[in-house]
């Protein structure tokens, strides 16, 4: 797309959307945004910053109490998967959520094996799912499990908006879908985002590979 002036003057699709059938990429075509879901969610979060329902560096757990009193990962045994943990120095805060710097990980695509393994066990969903769970449920379990480091001493890729997800939730009172449909997809006409795909929309091509997130 080539858009000039506030005008668009080139726009069309190349390739293919599926090889196996020949589907010609359609200028509409749907795709999963994956992780770009993180940007949409801290837009929602500093939505409800600007209305004054919370402060960056108020602690999680003033909202979800399970996330008191972290513990950092000390020690680790491949055999049983068993692990020790000692007491955080401080408390992840709203901020360090955002800017991935809370010491919680990503389990499945998480650069440590042991928490991978960790993860796994304690069956957090980490990426796309079908299942019927509640982001409450993901999110408490998650609390319980330690932590990569200190919450703000360094970087590591997270989860930790999956937990501002359950926070907009708590703070807004509305599920976390609907409030990026009422808040911001509807209002800015982003008429096919969505974390599942509509009827109507998987009714386009039986080999359309595509859905959203």
């Amino acid at each position: 797309m080539v858009v000039k002036d506030g005008k668009i003057v080139y726009h069309e699709a190349k390739g293919l959307a599926d090889v196996a059938s020949k589907q010609a990429m359609a200028n509409d075509q749907i795709f999963r945004i994956a992780s770009q879901t993180k940007a949409i969610t801290s837009t929602a979060v500093m939505m409800l910053w600007e209305e004054g329902k919370f402060m960056l560096d108020d602690p999680i757990s003033k909202y979800i109490p399970e996330f008191a009193n972290p513990q950092v990962l000390s020690g680790f045994r491949y055999s049983d998967t068993t692990y020790t943990t000692r007491p955080s120095a401080k408390e992840i805060t709203i901020r360090h959520l955002l800017t991935h710097t809370s010491g919680i990980g990503y389990g499945v695509i998480d650069g440590n094996e042991q928490m991978k393994m960790i993860y796994g066990k304690a069956g957090i969903i980490d990426l796309y799912t079908t299942r019927d769970i509640k982001i409450a449920d993901n999110i408490k379990k998650l609390a319980k499990l330690p932590l990569h480091h200190e919450p703000g001493s360094k970087y590591t890729y997270s989860e930790g908006l999956d937990v501002l997800g359950y926070l907009i939730e708590l703070v807004s009172g509305m599920p976390f879908d609907q409030f990026l449909q009422t808040r911001i997809f509807t209002p800015l006409g982003m008429n096919q985002t969505g974390f599942y795909l509509s009827e109507a929309q998987a009714k386009v091509g039986d080999h359309s590979p595509q859905s959203q997130q």
